[in-house]
């Protein structure tokens, strides 16, 4: 059962079970059954509309609300900023939306006359619930227009018993329901894309667009999810307004051109901190819906100062020719690889790497390499 009861809830070891709380003495292993270690446990789920919060009563029962806690906030802690700052600012919020330095927290109470711990805070407590919002996902976004659109669905209905919804989360009295969802589209070095979806998120879903989309945009971004109070739109001055990076797991943005048929692309990473050697594969990616055979399959590393484009702008340090061709049925992908390129790294520069192939038509996509291999949220 996911929910603890709401009624006759006597027993903290009906928390202790649920939670997992344990200790090891003697070589034994033994629940926690101490009220302030299960009301401060790292495995709360903070998502779960009841739980320990600083609230000052010691019992809750002549307040319905009591979940909201004092700040409203509803036990969860997480930073709000006032200003968009800059990428290379460390504490502000570009900054710590790109590094993904704010991790959402569950303010557990701290056991004082205005925090009390209580048993009763774990009544209706449910341990799986899950993240008010989630991205809708897609394997590659299509340019239409110069533009390109990413959608984002409430994963929580408003008013969930049990399960905190957007709804239900406030800041200075505004509820997040009425913020903005935007994303931030970063690729190596400091180049990014900015926006928020132009309705609230409301009780529904919210889609934000990214505009003026050229060539030179195409190939792999990583978005940071966050969400405003104020909209604005890709190519705008950004707003005063009240900013928070919001716990969505970074997207995987995979620009494709307007008219894209078939695609080459490569993913490559740093193999150390050294830099001085490249791990990537190479994919083709056939948006026919007949067979096609690639011939002089190359991998090219280039290398810009600054944040110059790698298109226009890049050396080339090294190329790997592939000895074979590659068939890639209709509507289909072929990914080759992994290979290994030696690079000599020179500081005040930024490296790409791009696909290239002489067949007709074919679209070339540059990626950054990467220091480490990214964690992106899983397709849904």
């Amino acid at each position: 059962m996911a929910l603890l009861p709401t009624t006759n809830l006597r027993q903290i070891y009906h928390v202790a079970c649920r939670l997992g709380e344990t200790f090891e003495s003697g070589g034994r292993t033994y629940l926690h059954t101490s009220l302030a270690k299960l009301c401060t446990s790292g495995r709360i789920n903070m998502w779960s509309r009841k739980k320990p919060v600083r609230f000052k009563a010691d019992n809750t029962d002549i307040y319905p609300e009591w979940w909201r806690a004092t700040d409203g906030k509803c036990g969860i802690d997480f930073p709000t900023y006032t200003s968009i700052g800059s990428l290379d600012n460390p504490g502000s919020f570009l900054y710590n939306l790109r590094a993904q330095t704010d991790k959402w927290t569950h303010a557990a109470p701290r056991g004082t006359s205005v925090e009390p711990y209580r048993l009763g805070d774990f009544r209706g407590y449910k341990h799986d619930a899950i993240p008010a919002v989630e991205a809708l996902e897609q394997e590659y976004y299509d340019v239409s227009n110069n533009r390109i659109q990413i959608d984002f669905d409430l994963a929580v209905p408003s008013g969930d018993p049990d399960n905190l919804s957007l709804s239900d989360l406030s800041v200075n009295g505004v509820s997040l329901s009425d913020y903005y969802i935007g994303a931030m589209l970063y690729r190596s070095g400091g180049t990014y894309m900015i926006g928020t979806s132009d309705t609230p998120m409301g009780t529904g879903s919210a889609s934000m667009v990214i505009d003026g989309i050229t060539d030179s945009r195409a190939g792999l971004w990583t978005g940071y999810v966050f969400m405003s109070r104020v909209a604005f739109g890709t190519g705008d001055p950004v707003p005063e307004s009240v900013f928070l990076c919001f716990p969505v797991a970074p997207l995987r943005v995979n620009i494709r051109p307007q008219g894209t048929v078939v695609q080459i692309y490569c993913i490559g990473n740093w193999t150390d901190s050294a830099r001085n050697r490249v791990e990537y594969t190479i994919t083709i990616d056939n948006g026919n819906g007949l067979a096609v055979r690639i011939d002089d399959i190359q991998a090219i590393f280039v290398r810009v100062r600054g944040n110059g484009d790698p298109e226009s702008d890049g050396e080339t340090v090294a190329t790997y020719t592939h000895p074979s061709s590659v068939t890639v049925p209709g509507n289909d992908r072929v990914t080759i690889g992994p290979f290994t390129q030696a690079i000599t790294y020179a500081e005040g520069y930024t490296y790409w790497i791009a696909g290239r192939s002489s067949y007709a038509g074919i679209r070339t996509s540059f990626t950054p390499i990467e220091d480490i291999q990214a964690t992106y949220m899983r397709s849904r």
